[in-house]
């Protein structure tokens, strides 16, 4: 799905896969030998009406979930499971990428836009994405920029 939709819209994102799994962000900023802070994880949460929605965060942030319920005005965010995600996005855990995934509010952490590229999941667990954050805000359709990490 992800290199059609690359053709398609003829990005300049690429594709770089591996031998093995990539595992986790240190693992990802090894393999591409890239600092952490340009590692994009994608983060799929359910609100309390199993509202699906993106986080996009660098590898080496963590969410501030007071600040992502505010933004949303919901109550609740779970993380979803595994299988949930698979059902909502079409890709497991491990190579969910930021664009290509349709219906879905994606809230990007402002640090991801100051990168020039970042790498995140391309699909499978055996594939990173290669893409500017330009790219993904103009293919994404329901996507907010804000502050969404822990300090």
């Amino acid at each position: 799905m992800i290199s059609e939709f690359i053709v398609v819209n003829k990005l300049k994102a690429r594709l770089i896969p591996f031998e093995d799994d990539v595992g986790s962000s240190f693992q990802a900023a090894k393999l591409v030998q890239a600092p952490l802070s340009r590692i994009v994880k994608s983060l799929v949460f359910l609100d309390e009406t199993r509202e699906p929605v993106v986080l996009l965060l660098r590898g080496s942030d963590q969410a501030d979930m007071e600040k992502v319920k505010t933004l949303l005005g919901i109550k609740q965010l779970k993380l979803a499971n595994p299988k949930q995600v698979l059902e909502i996005t079409g890709y497991e855990i491990g190579g969910v990428p930021p664009i290509s995934i349709f219906g879905i509010k994606t809230i990007c952490d402002e640090k991801v836009m100051q990168e020039s590229s970042v790498f995140s999941g391309g699909g499978n667990s055996k594939t990173l994405l290669e893409i500017s954050p330009g790219e993904i805000k103009e293919y994404v359709d329901d996507f907010v920029v804000a502050d969404i990490t822990v300090n």
